[in-house]
């Protein structure tokens, strides 16, 4: 090879030589930026973490607070107080002593030993407030006509004559009830207490009004509705000869057709000496019946 040749291919190799360190030179910084990008998002990683906590928690209040403004069907009527141990009208006088009316007095003396209460928190007032032996009172809180139901044999226990039933305003609180179907499942618990107690007469209770406030916080529980499925209780007391309409509702209504706020806490519960009118109904109801 001749000398100008060899010095051509030097100039070549020379060339070649500063690409691939320009090259290398090059990929170095590429690996460089990439391992700076890597460590600033890693750095970068506890505070997406953070605002990605944050939007969850934000979602979540969003639906809980739109959940909220549904209307609730579940049953508000929980009594407030604890159910107190009265058994006599003594105990009754200790117990709660001036929560009830002089005037009432002779009422709350007046026991019935052969007559049972059942019906929902409402009923359970008439022994918590002394007006009737707890034995004879098997009522509790929310209670529906199917709860009731499964009670048969406690409501038999004392041995009735007279069985009082107001039940099916937790019922009408239920949006999965229609009318149609508490009535059928009225209709079964008076066909089932008849049964097991053929020989005690049942007083079928009308139930009682709410107030107008009440009924405008508790759509279901309008006294409109109520008054509907009061003229079917007793339409069915109709039907059975064992089996008594007992119109309490009209002791309670005002001249506006709701209870007055005056003698309830809450627009639904009655004020211990409220219970007055209805014991003194019950009362007269019996004498009538002897």
């Amino acid at each position: 090879m001749s000398s100008p040749e060899k010095e051509q291919l030097g100039k070549v190799d020379n060339e070649l030589s500063k690409v691939n360190s320009a090259a290398v030179g090059s990929q170095g910084g590429n690996d460089g930026q990439i391992l700076d990008n890597i460590n600033e998002e890693a750095n970068l990683m506890p505070l997406f973490i953070m605002l990605g906590a944050v939007a969850v928690l934000l979602i979540v209040f969003i639906v809980v607070k739109l959940s909220g403004n549904k209307e609730e069907v579940i049953p508000p009527y929980e009594l407030t107080y604890s159910q107190a141990e009265i058994k006599t009208a003594e105990d009754f006088g200790d117990t709660v002593a001036g929560y009830i009316k002089d005037t009432a007095k002779d009422v709350v003396n007046e026991r019935y030993e052969n007559t049972v209460f059942v019906g929902d928190s409402l009923t359970e007032g008439l022994s918590y407030y002394g007006y009737q032996e707890i034995d004879h009172v098997i009522a509790e809180r929310g209670t529906s006509i199917e709860q009731a139901m499964g009670r048969i044999k406690k409501i038999a226990k004392p041995k009735p004559d007279y069985i009082f039933v107001m039940l099916g305003i937790n019922d009408l609180n239920y949006s999965i009830y229609s009318l149609d179907d508490i009535e059928a499942n009225y209709i079964k618990l008076i066909e089932k207490l008849h049964d097991k107690m053929p020989n005690a007469k049942i007083y079928a209770e009308s139930l009682l009004p709410v107030t107008k406030s009440f009924a405008k916080s508790h759509k279901l529980l309008s006294n409109k509705r109520i008054n509907t499925f009061n003229k079917r209780i007793k339409k069915i007391a109709g039907k059975y000869d064992y089996v008594t309409y007992l119109d309490v509702h009209s002791k309670y209504v005002t001249s506006k057709g709701c209870l007055s706020s005056k003698i309830s806490s809450d627009g639904y519960h009655l004020q211990p000496d409220a219970y007055e009118k209805w014991v003194k109904l019950v009362k007269e109801t019996l004498k009538n019946d002897k």
